[in-house]
């Protein structure tokens, strides 16, 4: 995982923006095919949003062959400890899944609570008691 930025604060909700790596290795002797891994989003409602998958799409990794995918730019409102899901498995139907190409593992990924404010405390109270001030001084003594 890696941090991209930090979005203002809207409200008392900050933005988080990252980019999610994923490294896969084929250390058995065949050629694992049209590889897809997909990441799933820990808001991820599977009858709502389908998993992300991950840039390239679909690769094939040769033996002894290390590939890197990569989402850009995922943009979280979550904080605390996120667990992070990200699997992989063959494209093609015709492919049966087995366990040396297909899997998953989870990340946690550690955001902390950031909690920003727009204000001074207490700068409100100056300024009413600012005003109160200048009324009074303003106004003709009585005699």
């Amino acid at each position: 995982m890696q941090l991209i930025e930090t979005r203002p604060p809207i409200g008392t909700r900050v933005i988080h923006v990252y980019n999610i790596i994923a490294v896969l290795y084929n250390n058995d002797t065949t050629t694992s095919d049209d590889i897809t891994v997909n990441f799933f989003d820990p808001e991820y409602n599977s009858s709502t949003t389908p998993p992300m998958k991950l840039s390239p799409l679909n690769a094939t990794l040769n033996p002894d062959e290390t590939k890197t995918f990569i989402l850009a730019d995922w943009p979280t409102p979550l904080s605390g400890k996120i667990p992070l899901n990200i699997s992989f498995s063959p494209s093609s139907p015709k492919v049966l899944p087995n366990e040396k190409n297909s899997g998953y593992y989870v990340y946690i990924l550690d955001i902390p609570t950031t909690k920003k404010t727009a204000s001074t405390p207490g700068f409100e109270i100056l300024i009413v008691l600012g005003a109160i001030a200048v009324f009074l001084l303003s106004r003709p003594m009585k005699k």
